[in-house]
């Protein structure tokens, strides 16, 4: 009687992992790539992102009107590129996990091929990729990335909506002076 070796590990190899990941983590060059075109990270500003009240909004002066207008354009052209900066990661996580998935059924089914295991479920072989520890690392980063952009997203719609409100009030100001 015959009996088959059958592989300890279904999935793929520390090596076919590290060339998934040499080819599609991108991020870094892409970042390269866009600060040799002239596009850089802005800075984290120096001050708080200014949280007004109604009070305070329709009683600023020209100088604290144009502090105001500054801080919230530094908050949301930097809230704005640190959500680009996780888009990306998420991106490259998703096409690295993506990659996993594939050649993992790709490995498993030259195993089959080459009769060295029997044909596994549809679900076995699924379950073996997300049961890879690259890939599990890729799913945790991923989500610690989505998490960041929840928190990061409300600053840059709040600094567009205060902008907004800013504008509308020193119009209103002017107005009210006009009639005086």
């Amino acid at each position: 009687m015959t009996t088959l070796d059958v592989p300890e590990q279904l999935g793929l190899g520390e090596v076919e992992l590290q060339e998934i990941e040499s080819v599609w983590d991108t991020v870094d060059q892409a970042a390269v790539d866009a600060m040799k075109a002239g596009f850089t990270m802005p800075p984290k500003p120096i001050s708080p992102c200014p949280h007004l009240s109604v009070d305070e909004l329709l009683n600023l002066n020209t100088q604290q009107f144009t502090m105001v207008q500054v801080l919230l354009e530094e908050w949301q052209g930097y809230a704005q590129a640190r959500m680009a900066q996780l888009e990306a990661i998420i991106l490259q996580c998703t096409n690295q996990m993506e990659m996993i998935d594939i050649d993992t059924r790709e490995h498993i089914r030259q195993l089959v091929a080459d009769k060295q295991i029997k044909k596994p479920s549809e679900a076995s072989i699924k379950e073996e990729a997300k049961l890879n520890p690259n890939w599990r690392a890729l799913l945790l980063k991923k989500q610690q990335c989505q998490q960041e952009y929840a928190f990061v997203e409300p600053t840059f719609k709040s600094t567009s909506r205060t902008k907004a409100l800013l504008v509308s009030a020193v119009q209103k100001q002017k107005a009210d002076q006009g009639r005086a």
